[in-house]
């Protein structure tokens, strides 16, 4: 039992001795490496995860357009496109080859439209009263209104670009929002349609 007592009474004295000064600073400095290289790899990423909820933006905001778009060629057929500007504004009116429900004698047509409201720039696609008389509720539950990422760069001369390239009798629409962010990296919205020649 005494003897049991005494290495415990040795083992203390021991423990009793501080470190030194040196070992102190060696300890602070070993620390702040190591805080230092976790702050750095938190901020790379913190930065690439930012990045990358930009590029989902407007990747999933490209991605409604053009199937919005898209489905409506393939179900409807294109009839003609017209462009549109006024003030800050550029519409593209497309007509399908499809007449609507409700008026079985006005084709179908939607306005793909940007437009810069209350410092946001927007994009719709939608069925508008100027250029279709008595929208149903169905046609305007269709309508696709999205608000574009805060820091898109957008042409401000030209919204919406359309090109037309005749091929024989039918012609080829390219429809261009010329979009990217303030990185430079480039998020077109292209959609392709043919107008077949009567």
């Amino acid at each position: 039992m005494r003897l049991f007592a005494l290495e415990v009474g040795v083992d203390m004295k021991l423990n009793k001795k501080g470190m030194s000064m040196v070992e102190i600073i060696v300890s602070i400095a070993l620390i702040s490496i190591v805080l230092t290289f976790l702050m750095n790899l938190f901020l790379r990423i913190r930065t690439t995860y930012n990045q990358s909820a930009v590029q989902a933006d407007y990747n999933i905001l490209v991605a409604n357009i053009v199937k919005a778009i898209g489905d409506d060629i393939d179900n409807y057929g294109l009839s003609e496109i017209e462009y549109e500007t006024e003030g800050n504004k550029s519409a593209i009116i497309l007509t399908f080859n499809a007449f609507r429900l409700n008026h079985l004698s006005d084709r179908i047509r939607k306005v793909l439209r940007v437009y810069f409201r209350n410092n946001k720039f927007y994009i719709s696609y939608s069925y508008e009263s100027k250029y279709t008389l008595d929208i149903t509720s169905v046609e305007r539950s269709t309508s696709v209104i999205r608000e574009m990422p805060d820091d898109v760069v957008v042409d401000s001369s030209n919204y919406i670009e359309l090109t037309k390239t005749s091929i024989g009798i039918d012609v080829l629409t390219e429809i261009k929002v010329p979009m990217g962010d303030a990185n430079g990296n480039i998020y077109d919205i292209n959609v392709f349609g043919l107008i077949k020649g009567q």
